[in-house]
């Protein structure tokens, strides 16, 4: 028990990360799930996911692959668009942010080369895991 209070004594500790602010350092890896509406608008069942995530105690919540050139980078009708207004992602990104957390997009702009455009919420470019 003694070993187990060591190793995870800072994981519900706050951190500053970059000016962002989490309130521990639990973070949501972007999942595709395909629950986006057809043609990549956000689903309720989307936002409902979004929502859950949020609220089960984590820092942060990084949405989801989605595509800035559709059809041409979308994996699949129901990737999420973020290149038309329509889409609705920034109702993905308020969902998760309405818990009072942080939340980040992952943008692809082309199957060719995946995970070329990474930004957060607030567009300011993450590093390439490369």
């Amino acid at each position: 028990m003694q070993l187990e209070k060591v190793m995870y004594a800072r994981l519900f500790s706050k951190l500053q990360v970059g000016g962002i602010d989490l309130k521990n350092r639990l973070i949501i890896a972007p999942t595709y799930l395909g629950y986006a509406g057809a043609g990549g608008t956000a689903s309720p069942l989307l936002l409902d996911h979004y929502r859950l995530m949020a609220a089960s105690g984590v820092a942060m919540v990084v949405v989801e692959n989605a595509t800035i050139d559709h059809p041409t980078a979308s994996g699949s009708e129901r990737t999420l668009r973020v290149d038309t207004e329509k889409a609705g992602f920034l109702h993905t990104l308020a969902a998760a942010e309405g818990q009072g957390i942080q939340s980040a997009l992952r943008m692809t702009e082309s199957p060719a080369q995946p995970g070329r455009g990474e930004y957060s919420a607030h567009g300011a470019p993450m590093r390439s895991m490369k």
